[in-house]
């Protein structure tokens, strides 16, 4: 099992070095700290519609898996020793 890990990370030591440059040339040292987030121009608008669904869902999750086992615990008064 280790030594197939071991086989991939060397082979991407190897391939790594040959593999061309996706970025153009950089102007300063800042500029690898500014980030270039941007929506193709035939997505926006389909992003524009579906982003707060998205968002929803994303805080409805982290709702949920932050307070669901306090809630589980109250709604079913599981505390020890209550009876």
């Amino acid at each position: 099992m280790f030594g197939a890990a071991l086989a991939i990370i060397v082979i991407a030591i190897v391939v790594t070095p040959a593999s061309p440059e996706t970025v153009g040339k950089r102007q300063g040292i800042g500029d690898a700290l500014v980030s270039r987030i941007g929506v193709p121009s035939a997505a926006r608008t389909v992003f524009a519609r579906t982003a707060p669904g998205m968002i929803g869902t994303w805080m409805s999750a982290g709702l949920i898996l932050g307070l669901g086992a306090s809630i589980g615990w109250s709604v079913l008064d599981q505390y020890g020793g209550k009876g």
